[in-house]
């Protein structure tokens, strides 16, 4: 089976005119969305708490987390 990408637009929901656009790959079991800080922080982003995320091998993994609007197909 084949990856889906889709073409998506994050968006700072404080200025909305503030955005960053890319390709980002279509995984349907996931609840979070993962973007590179630099993008986040170019249309006025920043951390917001930390979320602990356990790998497939078991590992965790901690990250920063922000809140954002994402728009793909138009919605």
């Amino acid at each position: 089976m084949g990856a889906t990408h889709v073409t998506v637009t994050i968006r700072n929901p404080a200025d909305t005119d503030r955005t960053w656009e890319d390709l980002f790959l279509v995984d349907t079991g996931a609840t979070d969305s993962l973007v590179p800080r630099p993008h986040l922080e170019a249309i006025g982003l920043e951390p917001r708490g930390r979320r602990v995320y356990e790998l497939a091998d078991g590992s965790e993994l901690v990250l920063d987390v922000t809140v954002a609007e994402i728009e793909f197909m138009g919605e």
